[in-house]
């Protein structure tokens, strides 16, 4: 094919987050035609020189403007419109490429750590091989090993990369830096901002049920179901979407924007037991709310059962059984012909087993039997057990129990 015929030179299209690897293609295809050097700007507009005729250097002139504008065509034609519209203000190739280097090549840190994250993220998919894969590993590798990063600054990406969410402002403000910030002076504004948080956080007046060893625990001992980060639990999660309002932050039982529910903490009807002294103790307490020690428990389990002795906390007469269990956030089951009002679920994260593994959820629901209602159960086709989640709405006959809205048990 003749040079003049050639539209399309590279197969790969700028669109700004690919520069690098766009520049890699067209510096080298420019230079087999020939023609980087009009771009770098060695070859320049010509000139007029003295005692040059008017014809040849108008042939001189139109050579070189045909070349030029061919570039600035070949720009054109290999990236996207949002890019290649801005290039009307340019009259040479080298200006083109001098406005693409200054817009979309990024350096820094800011870049470093883009680039390790992306690298830590990616993963070979479902029916890629292996080559595809590393077509995709290969560019991010090159711009690693091009970069000029010391020791140091290593160091404080790697430390920014492992900061939980709430780091989030921190580490944006030390990124985009500069000059850049040493480890030592990154890792003190860090300090300062954990700091922060710890003094802005208002009182907490949860409710929490304790065992006596573990009374005065704090949420910072555990570990979200969730995220797998530290300081906080599933109900809390800063990742988790509601289902109700679909903010970030809560659960559909916690939604403030949710029609209210009773309050308090776990309240019991006139026909329970009332609290007897065991080695669960109240950790905080809020004024008019009623507690359940883990003695109270076990005597919901047995009026439950009572309640009914041939159908047992189960769902129908000659299935399964429900189990308590006080690590599940929401109630759950395997079978899905239990529920009513089925949604399909969308947004909801999986649910993550002690054993390591996930089981995805693929219905919400109500579940109503002659024993129980239970609002918002999750269908988890995985499962083998219907699960009850202590901490969440639960109706048996005239007697109910329903979670604090605030409070959790440790």
């Amino acid at each position: 094919m003749e040079k003049s015929g050639i539209s399309q030179p590279i197969a790969t299209v700028l669109s700004g987050s690919n520069y690098n690897l766009w520049i890699q293609g067209m510096k080298s295809f420019l230079i087999g035609r020939k023609l980087w050097r009009i771009v770098t700007g060695d070859i320049t507009k010509p000139t007029k020189e003295q005692d040059e005729t008017d014809t040849k250097f108008a042939d001189r002139l139109e050579d070189w403007d045909s070349k030029n504008h061919q570039i600035i065509t070949w720009f054109r034609n290999t990236s996207v419109p949002a890019i290649h519209i801005q290039f009307a203000d340019y009259d040479s190739a080298k200006e083109v490429w001098d406005f693409l280097a200054t817009r979309y090549q990024t350096t820094g840190l800011a870049h470093y750590y883009q680039l390790w994250t992306t690298l830590h993220s990616l993963k070979q998919g479902s029916g890629q091989s292996v080559n595809d894969f590393l077509a995709q590993v290969q560019p991010i590798w090159n711009q690693l090993s091009q970069a000029k990063i010391s020791e140091d600054h290593l160091h404080l990406i790697q430390v920014l990369m492992a900061l939980r969410p709430e780091y989030e402002s921190v580490r944006a403000s030390l990124l985009h830096r500069n000059p850049l910030p040493s480890l030592n002076t990154a890792i003190q504004e860090i300090i300062f901002e954990e700091t922060r948080l710890n003094l802005d956080k208002p009182p907490q007046f949860d409710i929490a049920l304790a065992t006596t060893r573990s009374s005065h625990q704090k949420f910072g001992n555990q570990t979200c179901k969730n995220c797998h980060q530290m300081g906080h639990v599933f109900a809390t999660c800063p990742t988790i979407e509601c289902r109700y309002c679909h903010v970030l932050g809560h659960i559909l039982e916690h939604c403030p924007t949710r029609p209210p529910r009773s309050k308090g903490g776990f309240s019991k009807s006139k026909n329970m037991f009332k609290p007897s002294s065991s080695s669960a103790t109240v950790a905080a307490a809020t004024p008019g709310s009623t507690f359940v020690t883990m003695s109270d428990l076990e005597e919901m389990v047995k009026q439950v059962i009572s309640s009914n002795p041939s159908t047992a906390m189960s769902a129908t007469p000659g299935n399964s059984p429900w189990f308590f269990d006080s690590a599940c956030c929401n109630h759950m089951t395997p079978d899905i012909d239990l529920l009513s009002d089925k949604t399909n679920a969308t947004s909801l994260p999986l649910i993550h087993t002690a054993n390591g593994t996930t089981m995805p959820i693929t219905h919400t629901g109500h579940v109503t039997t002659s024993n129980l209602s239970m609002d918002d159960t999750y269908h988890i086709p995985n499962l083998t057990l219907n699960l009850i989640s202590v901490g969440t709405g639960l109706t048996n006959g005239t007697d109910s129990w329903n979670g604090s809205q605030s409070g959790s048990i440790i």
